[in-house]
């Protein structure tokens, strides 16, 4: 895996939200659905498999707190305070972020990814050129690129007893130096 340096640019993941398939087109593929069940011929591994993916998201439903004392940043400081509250709605992740930074200053925020592995074009060219999410078991990964380079990979990992989200950031600094920074929540 390739980073790449953003120079002078935040990569944050907070300006991330994906519109569209890479093609610039309405994807024919269908949305990714929340509920199982009515298709037509649709074979029970595939409806099983479906509702083991179903499983696996709603597991990070709901509001976490961040536990500031547990952040180890490679770059900045973490927040003093942090609440993401996360929802599942028609195959999106949503997460509502509202958070007091280290300098106290008040930021909240809506990211939205579909966790199906397309890639898509971002939705602010400044930050990215790409996006793409996906969901592997209890870990949600998104990857952003400009041209074939990541220049930001985060990974949300949900614990066994789905008590803890770890959030793991990776990417470079705005003077190109790469960091990774580590974020605990906790279920509240």
């Amino acid at each position: 895996m390739t980073l790449m340096s953003p120079y002078e640019r935040d990569l944050a993941d907070t300006h991330e939200d994906p519109d569209s398939p890479l093609s610039g087109e309405p994807s024919d593929a269908p949305e990714p659905q929340l509920a199982v069940g009515g298709a037509v011929g649709a074979s029970a591994g595939a409806a099983a498999a479906k509702a083991s993916e179903i499983a696996a998201l709603a597991a990070f439903v709901g509001t976490w707190r961040l536990d500031a004392a547990q952040c180890v940043y490679q770059d900045g400081e973490p927040p003093r305070s942090s609440t993401q509250r996360i929802d599942v709605r028609d195959g999106r992740v949503i997460f509502h972020v509202e958070s007091v930074l280290a300098d106290g200053w008040d930021v909240s925020y809506v990211l939205s990814r579909i966790p199906d592995g397309v890639e898509r074009r971002h939705a602010d060219p400044d930050v990215a050129d790409t996006l793409r999410t996906r969901l592997e078991g209890r870990t949600l990964e998104t990857i952003s690129r400009r041209g074939s380079l990541i220049t930001r990979h985060t990974i949300r990992m949900l614990s066994e007893d789905g008590v803890t989200l770890t959030v793991v950031q990776l990417g470079f600094t705005r003077f190109g130096n790469p960091f990774r920074n580590r974020s605990i929540y906790r279920r509240a």
